[in-house]
C-alpha cells in the first residue's frame, strides 16, 4: 500500500520524513504498541483517556475541533470512541506518541476499525490513517479505505520512521466531500516491528528466455538454456543440479510460494523425486552450511509437472543463501529440466496443511485415517478411522497407539473442495477412556460386542425396495463387525444383534474358522464391493507370515443378500508383498484388487509402503499383475516421496461423476501442526488425487500432492448451509450439538472460536440476480461480530455481522452488498473474548431485509407490542389469520435504526394467532419490527410487518 506525503497548513523547513511503500503484512509477531488505550476501555465519566481531537489544519492540535466521548457500539470489548461535531475533513481522533517507544529509521504499522451511521450519512466515506511529525509540520497519509456505511471497517498501513524523530501523533480524517459525518473508531493502534511481507520474486530470471544467468551448475554438471529452459546434465549425484545464488534473501517464519515446472529424464512408467533445497550459510569461516527442503515434487518419467507448494521457513534461516534443483536419490541422475520458478512472498492466513487454493488434505480441523469413499446419490462419502491426539499426564502428545479409535468419522462433498462435517458415528461398544471425550454423554457405540473400530469401508444397496447403508469395520485385528443404517451418515444400528448374541457379534474372525482363512493373520482392514447384479464381496486380513513375498494372508468371501453375514467359504488372495489394506474397484470390466505392501527385510518382490495392484476377470480372482514381468503394477509411492511423511498407507480407489480417483491418508496436518517430520506421531489426514489408466487399462502411477483436485461444480449458498460445510480454515473445531440440522443428519457446530479465527467456502454461484442479504444461527456466548468477505480473507467487505451474547441458538440476519458471480466466501470470527460463538448455519438470500415473501397472502396483518423485562425485550406478534405454519421474525433497531440484532422463530403450536418472542438488549434497542415468512422459503424476511416502539 503505498503512503504519500500531505502538506499541512503551515510548511516547515524541517525534516523530511523517509515513508516507504509496503505491501500488506501477515501479522505483527513480538511487536510493540507504541499507543495507550487503543480499544477505548479505559473510560473517566464518558471521556477517553489519552485521546484528544485534531483541529483544522493547524500544526498545534491541542484545541479541539470535534467531541470525543465514549459509546458502547463497539468493534471489540464493551467501547468505542465516538467522534462528533466535527467541522472539518481533518477534524477527528488523535493521540500523541510517546519518544521514548519509537526507534528511528524502524518499520511500523498503524491500524485502525472505523464504522459511521445515520439515514443521512452518504453510503460510504474515506477515511484515512495520517502520521505526523515534527510537532505536526509534517504529515504523511498512511493509508486510506472506502468505508461503507454500518460497516466496521478495517484501515491499516505502514511506514518508515524518520531518523530523527520529534514531537508527533497519528489520527484519522475524512476526504474533502464529506459533510462532517459523526463516526466510532475502534482499535487504534500502532505497533513496531511489524511482520512486513516483502513483495516481488525472489528468483532472477525464473523463465529463460535468452540465457540461463545468474543460475549455474551446482555442485558440478553442465547447465544450459535449450528452447527456452534450463536443463541440468552430467549429473553425479542426486545433489548436482540447477543453483542460484540469492540477493533478496528468505527469511525465518515468513511464509512463500514457490512454483516450479519440472522434467526428469527418465522411464516413461517411472517416478522420480524432484526437491528444491535451500543452502544457507553465515558466511563465517568454518561454520558449516545448513539445509532446508523448500519444495518436494514427484515426477513421471519424461513428463513436465507443475508444482506449487506453500512453505513457512524455520528458525535459523542463515544470510548467505542459494538454492538448487536436485533428485531425491543418487539412483537419479538423469537431466533435470526446469522452467517458470518463481518464490514469492505471501501473508500466513493461518490456515494449516489445507492451504487456500488447494484440496488436500480434505479437512484441517481434526484428523482422520483409513479413509473409504463412496458415492450415493450424487454425493461423497468419506469413511475414517477416527484418529485424535492422546497425551501423557503432563500433556505431551503420545505416539498413536490406535487404541482411541472407537468412531468412525464421516464427512461429504458434491464438488470436492466444500466439505461438510457430519461428525462420528460411535461404534466401539466399551465404555470410552478419558482421552476420548468427543461423544461424552452420548450413548456408547451401536456395535456392543466391539472395543474399536479400525479402517472402515462402506456399502449401499437396495434390499426389498428400500436403500440400506453399512458400516464394516475392524475391531482392532480381532474380527469384522457391520452396522446398517437408513442413509449415508446414520443413525446405524447392529443387524447381528439376536437371542443367541444379545450383543452383535463379528462377521467373520478368528474363532469362526471360516475354510480359507488358514493364513489370515489379522482380521481387520475390511473392503467392500456390490458388483452391477447386486451381489457383495468383503476383503479383509493381513499381517506376516513367514513368507514376506506372498504371505497370502488376506481373502475374499461373499456376503449374505442382506449384506449382514458371509456366505460359504473364503478365497485367500496371493498378493505379492501384502502387509495390510485391501482395495476393490471394477473398470472397464475387469476387478482391481490393491493393497498396501510390507516394511519387512526379508520382502524383495516389491517396494516397501507402497500401494500395488493386481487384476482379475472375476470379484473372487485369481489375481494377476497387470504388467507382463512384474510381480504387480504400482498405484502410489509411499508418502515419504511426496511429503517427507513416511509411514505405512491405506485407500480406495472410486469413480465420482465419470472419472476414477484414489483417497489415500497422510501425516500432511501433524507436519504442518509440528512443523517438523520427526514430530509426527502417526495421526493421519485424507487426500484425493486423480486416478488414470493408459491404453491398456493399467494404472498410471499416482502423484499424490496438496493441490488435489479441482472443485467440480459450484456451490449453492441460498437455502441454508451447515456452517461445518469447509472449503479452507484457521483456528476452528467442530462438535455435535442437539440443534436440529438443514439436513437429516448429525448436527455440527463451528465451536473455539476466537478474534480472526475464519471459515470458508469456495466457488458459490450467486447468479445474475444475486443476494442481498445473510442469515446466521448461532449461540453467541460474547460478544463480537462476524465479517463477510469475497475472494480471499482481506477481500471485499459484503457485509457484517455484530453479535451480543444470546441465550440459545438465535438467528441473525445483516444486509450485504448485492452480491453476483461465483465467489469463494469467507467467514471472518472477530472478537476480544476466548470464547466467541458457537454457529450452527448460514445462508444468503435474494431478497432483502423488508421484502415481500410470495407465500404470505396480501390480506394477511400483523401487529406487535413490547415491553422491557430484566434486559430482555419481549415482542408480541399477533395476526390476523392463522399463521401457525409459518415463522416470526423479529428484529430490534437503535435509535438510528441500525439494526442490532434479529431472530426466527418457529409459531408451530402456537394459539389464538400471537406468538411471543423474548431478545437479549443491552439498553440500546429503540423499536422493534417483526415480520412473518413461509417455513419454506428459508431464511428470508417478510413486509407483511409491524414496528413497535420499546417502552
Amino acid at each position: 500500500m503505498n503512503v504519500k506525503k500531505i502538506t499541512s497548513a503551515v510548511l516547515s523547513a524541517g525534516i523530511m520524513i523517509s515513508v516507504l511503500p509496503c505491501s500488506i503484512p501477515a501479522y505483527a509477531d513480538e511487536s510493540t504498541e507504541i499507543l495507550e488505550n487503543t480499544g477505548f476501555e479505559a473510560l473517566a465519566d464518558d471521556n477517553v483517556p489519552f485521546w484528544w481531537s485534531t483541529t483544522a489544519g493547524e500544526a498545534s492540535l491541542d484545541s479541539p475541533e470535534a467531541a470525543i466521548t465514549a459509546a458502547d457500539m463497539s468493534y471489540a470489548g464493551n467501547s468505542s470512541a465516538y467522534i462528533s461535531g466535527r467541522n472539518s475533513a481533518n477534524a477527528g481522533v488523535m493521540q500523541r506518541y510517546q519518544l521514548d517507544r519509537l526507534t528511528g529509521a524502524d518499520e511500523y504499522e498503524a491500524t485502525a476499525y472505523v464504522r459511521y451511521t445515520g439515514d443521512d450519512a452518504p453510503d460510504s466515506i474515506v477515511f484515512t490513517l495520517v502520521f505526523g511529525n515534527n510537532y505536526g509540520w509534517d504529515q504523511y497519509e498512511i493509508a486510506s479505505e472506502t468505508v461503507k456505511k454500518d460497516r466496521w471497517t478495517e484501515i491499516k498501513g505502514h511506514f518508515t520512521a524518520p531518523a530523527d524523530i520529534t514531537d508527533g501523533y497519528v489520527y484519522i480524517k475524512t476526504d474533502e466531500t464529506d459533510n462532517f459525518t459523526d463516526y466510532y473508531v475502534d482499535n487504534f493502534s500502532l505497533i513496531s516491528d511489524p511482520f512486513v511481507i516483502e513483495e516481488g520474486d525472489f528468483i532472477v530470471n525464473g523463465s529463460f528466455d535468452e540465457t540461463s544467468d545468474p543460475w549455474f551448475g551446482f555442485g558440478g554438471g553442465t547447465v544450459e538454456c535449450i528452447d527456452g529452459v534450463l536443463r541440468s546434465s552430467d549429473r553425479g549425484f542426486a545433489w548436482v543440479g540447477l543453483g542460484q545464488t540469492l540477493d533478496k534473501k528468505l527469511r525465518s517464519g515468513h511464509r512463500y510460494k514457490i512454483s516450479a515446472d519440472v522434467k526428469y529424464d527418465g522411464a516413461a512408467d517411472s517416478n522420480c523425486g524432484i526437491n528444491l533445497t535451500l543452502l544457507h550459510e553465515s558466511g563465517e569461516a568454518g561454520a558449516a552450511a545448513q539445509y532446508a527442503t523448500l519444495m518436494t515434487s514427484t515426477v513421471k518419467g519424461g513428463e513436465w509437472t507443475h508444482t506449487e507448494q506453500l512453505v513457512t521457513l524455520p528458525e535459523g534461516i542463515l544470510d548467505d543463501q542459494t538454492i538448487y534443483f536436485g533428485t531425491a536419490t543418487d539412483e537419479q541422475t538423469g537431466d533435470i529440466y526446469i522452467d517458470n520458478v518463481s518464490i514469492t512472498e505471501v501473508a500466513d492466513d493461518g490456515a494449516l496443511a489445507k492451504t487456500v487454493g488447494n484440496s488436500n488434505p480434505l479437512m484441517s480441523q481434526c484428523f482422520g485415517a483409513d479413509p473409504f469413499a463412496m458415492e450415493y446419490d450424487g454425493r461423497l462419502y468419506v469413511y475414517m478411522s477416527s484418529d485424535k491426539y492422546e497425551y501423557d499426564q503432563d500433556g505431551n502428545i503420545l505416539n498413536n497407539s490406535f487404541a482411541e479409535i472407537k468412531s468412525i468419522k464421516v464427512i461429504s462433498t458434491e464438488d470436492m473442495v466444500n466439505w461438510t462435517d457430519h461428525g462420528e458415528i460411535p461404534v466401539g461398544g466399551a465404555e470410552s477412556s478419558s482421552a476420548n471425550t468427543y461423544y461424552e454423554g452420548l450413548p456408547n457405540g451401536g456395535a456392543k460386542w466391539a472395543g474399536l473400530s479400525w479402517a472402515p469401508a462402506a456399502a449401499h444397496k437396495t434390499i426389498n425396495g428400500e436403500e440400506k447403508f453399512f458400516l464394516y469395520f475392524a475391531n482392532a485385528g480381532g474380527g469384522i463387525g457391520v452396522l446398517e443404517g437408513d442413509s449415508p451418515i446414520g443413525p446405524f444400528h447392529d443387524p447381528t444383534v439376536d437371542e443367541e448374541h444379545p450383543y452383535g457379534t463379528s462377521i467373520v474372525d478368528i474363532w469362526q474358522e471360516i475354510p480359507g482363512t488358514e493364513k489370515v493373520v489379522t482380521y481387520y482392514d475390511p473392503a467392500v464391493f456390490v458388483d452391477d447384479d447386486g451381489q457383495g464381496y468383503l476383503y479383509f486380513g493381513g499381517g506376516f507370515t513367514d513368507d514376506y513375498n506372498h504371505p497370502e494372508s488376506v481373502c475374499v468371501i461373499k456376503l449374505s443378500d442382506d449384506m449382514t453375514s458371509t456366505v460359504g467359504d473364503a478365497v485367500p488372495i496371493d498378493a505379492p508383498g501384502l502387509f495390510e489394506d485391501s482395495g476393490i474397484h471394477k473398470y472397464n470390466g475387469k476387478y482391481y484388487y490393491s493393497y498396501s505392501s510390507n516394511f519387512e527385510s526379508g520382502m524383495d518382490v516389491v517396494e516397501p509402503g507402497v500401494i500395488y495392484y493386481l487384476v482379475s476377470d472375476d470379484p473372487m480372482g485369481p489375481f494377476v499383475s497387470p504388467v507382463d514381468g512384474e510381480p504387480a503394477g504400482k498405484v502410489l509411492d509411499n508418502m515419504y516421496m511426496f511429503f517427507k511423511t513416511g509411514g505405512n498407507n491405506h485407500h480406495t480407489i472410486f469413480e465420482f461423476k465419470g472419472q476414477d480417483y484414489i483417497v489415500y491418508h497422510a501425516e500432511t496436518l501433524g507436519l504442518a501442526i509440528s512443523g517438523d517430520t520427526s514430530e509426527l506421531y502417526g495421526y493421519r489426514s485424507p487426500h484425493i488425487n486423480k486416478l488414470e489408466y493408459d491404453e491398456n487399462d493399467v494404472i498410471k502411477p499416482v502423484i499424490a500432492d496438496y493441490k488435489g483436485v479441482s472443485q467440480l461444480m459450484s456451490i449453492d449458498p441460498y437455502g441454508g448451509l451447515e456452517a461445518e460445510t469447509i472449503a479452507w480454515n484457521s483456528g476452528i473445531k467442530t462438535e455435535p450439538i442437539e440443534e436440529s440440522a438443514i439436513c437429516e443428519c448429525v448436527n455440527m457446530k463451528l465451536t473455539d472460536l476466537q478474534d480472526g479465527d475464519w471459515t470458508s467456502i469456495s466457488g458459490a454461484d450467486f447468479g445474475d440476480d444475486g443476494a442481498n442479504s445473510f442469515s446466521v444461527k448461532l449461540n453467541s456466548l460474547n460478544k463480537g461480530h462476524i465479517e463477510i468477505r469475497l475472494d480471499s480473507l482481506n477481500g471485499e467487505l459484503v457485509g457484517e455481522i455484530d453479535v451480543e451474547p444470546t441465550d440459545g441458538y438465535e438467528t441473525l440476519s445483516c444486509a450485504t452488498d448485492n452480491i453476483t458471480g461465483v465467489h469463494d466466501v469467507y467467514f471472518v470470527f472477530k472478537g476480544e473474548a476466548d470464547e466467541l460463538f458457537d454457529v450452527d448455519s448460514w445462508g444468503f438470500s435474494k431478497d432483502s431485509i423488508g421484502t415481500d415473501d410470495p407465500d404470505i397472502p396480501d390480506e394477511l396483518t400483523v401487529s406487535a407490542s413490547t415491553q422491557r423485562i430484566d434486559g430482555d425485550v419481549c415482542v408480541t406478534v399477533t395476526a390476523n389469520d392463522d399463521i401457525s405454519e409459518k415463522c416470526v421474525f423479529t428484529a430490534l433497531y437503535d435509535e438510528n435504526d441500525v439494526l442490532i440484532k434479529c431472530m426466527s422463530v418457529p409459531t408451530a403450536g402456537m394459539t389464538d394467532n400471537t406468538a411471543y418472542v423474548i431478545m437479549s438488549d443491552s439498553g440500546s434497542a429503540e423499536y422493534a419490527k417483526v415480520f412473518v415468512w413461509d417455513t419454506i422459503s428459508g431464511m428470508q424476511p417478510s413486509a407483511k410487518s409491524a414496528k413497535a416502539n420499546i417502552e
